[in-house]
């Protein structure tokens, strides 16, 4: 999966294609499917016309995002023990 958006009209392009792939991931997880984020994919697919091509990317748009999912050969039982959050809430 790979989100791209025009650089001319999107003011934040890398921002809206971040929190769509990860909106993206968290749907994904809660249908059982698991995820892994291709960090060295779309400086190089940016690059490739080939790349550009096959994805159907226009022109005019970057890729900024790209990630792979389907079905985990491994399901853990539990979660990593982690030590108790320091929080502390301000105000009202």
């Amino acid at each position: 999966m790979v989100t791209h958006a025009d650089r001319r009209i999107t003011f934040c392009p890398v921002e809206d294609s971040t929190l769509a792939a990860y909106n993206m991931m968290l749907i994904a997880q809660s249908l059982g499917l698991g995820t892994c984020f291709i960090g060295y994919f779309y400086p190089k697919a940016n690059k490739s016309k080939k790349v550009r091509d096959i994805l159907g990317v226009p022109v005019e748009n970057d890729i900024y995002m790209a990630f792979t999912f389907g079905y985990p050969a491994v399901h853990f039982l539990r979660l990593v023990d982690r030590k108790e959050p320091n929080v502390r809430w301000i105000g009202g």
